[in-house]
């Protein structure tokens, strides 16, 4: 059986106007499947590591204090084997939300989650 990308429906958090998961304790492994959304992700590890979280393909290993951006419609999962204490939060900002604040974010694409791409301006100013 072939994994689907499927669509997620974003549904703020009331009273606020986000959708926030927590990852905690995962002593076991842990699987978000391939999916995709309209609305902005920010991913924040606190403690310990997500060993591949996949966005658009790529395979990414957090590690405390790293924010990972899940632009929107990019489809991305989370595959945890670590078996450490880790402690992770998602945050997804609705399209809605963002383009109240940020008419232009159509038009644009969040690029923070390879340093190694970044200019000498954009790396001095993230030091």
């Amino acid at each position: 059986m072939s994994e689907k990308n499927l669509h997620e429906v974003v549904i703020p958090t009331d009273p606020l106007n986000v959708w926030y998961f927590v990852f905690h304790d995962n002593k076991i492994p842990f699987y978000i499947a391939p999916h995709w959304h309209r609305g902005i992700e920010l991913s924040y590890t606190i403690r310990g590591n997500i060993d591949n979280f996949q966005i658009s393909g790529k395979k990414y290993n957090t590690k405390p204090g790293k924010i990972f951006i899940v632009n929107s419609q990019e489809i991305h999962s989370i595959r945890n084997r670590s078996g450490e204490q880790d402690l992770a939060l998602s945050i997804i900002f609705p399209y809605s939300v963002v383009c109240r604040l940020y008419p232009q974010i159509s038009e644009e694409i969040i690029a923070i989650n390879d340093p190694t791409s970044f200019t000498n301006l954009q790396t001095r100013g993230a030091s």
